[in-house]
């Protein structure tokens, strides 16, 4: 007999170097657990990543919309009309500025009906209410202008937008006065 060879230990060996069935249905689990957890994470990730997408633009938008009251309101002190000149014909339920160069005048403002007018993009990338050219958007700007006494105008823009069937919103608030 060869030496530290027994039958014992070959018995033993060729006993454990197969798997069960039970081993295999345990690993095949154990797997298929792994691949549908990542799969769900990054289906989840994805549409986590759209909605700050639309909250980056939103936020944007809505920041454009005090711009443009403020240069209303800056393009009024420089002509010396009125400081609230066109920013006071707004109404309750709000109003649709849009960004165009110039003098400011009454074409500028449009009421804001309850249905909303969606914002359009341009060749050029920039919202607009202009229909020719441009490509509608699921976003919409409300702009509502209220004074408050008589050096000051509290601005409101809502931004609305409607994803896979949810309706969601955007709220900023700014005072503007009247320090000339």
């Amino acid at each position: 007999m060869v030496k530290g060879f027994n039958k014992k230990s070959i018995c033993w060996q060729n006993k454990e170097s197969g798997l069960t069935l039970l081993e295999v249905i345990i690993a095949t689990f154990i797997l298929l657990i792994a691949v549908v957890g990542s799969y769900l994470a990054f289906s989840r990730i994805l549409m986590v990543t759209s909605s700050i997408s639309d909250r980056f633009v939103a936020a944007y938008l809505a920041q454009e919309g005090v711009e443009v009251v403020r240069n209303i309101r800056d393009t009024n002190w420089i002509n010396s009309s009125g400081w609230d000149n066109i920013l006071n014909t707004c109404p309750v339920n709000g109003c649709e500025l849009d960004y165009r160069t110039g003098t400011p005048d009454s074409s500028l403002v449009s009421l804001y009906s309850y249905s909303g007018a969606s914002l359009n993009i341009d060749s050029d990338g920039f919202y607009t209410y202009e229909d020719i050219g441009t490509t509608p958007t699921k976003f919409k700007r409300q702009i509502i202008i209220t004074p408050s006494g008589d050096s000051m105008l509290d601005v409101v823009v809502n931004i609305l937008w409607a994803d896979k069937g949810q309706e969601y919103s955007l709220q900023v608030e700014e005072y503007l006065y009247n320090w000339r």
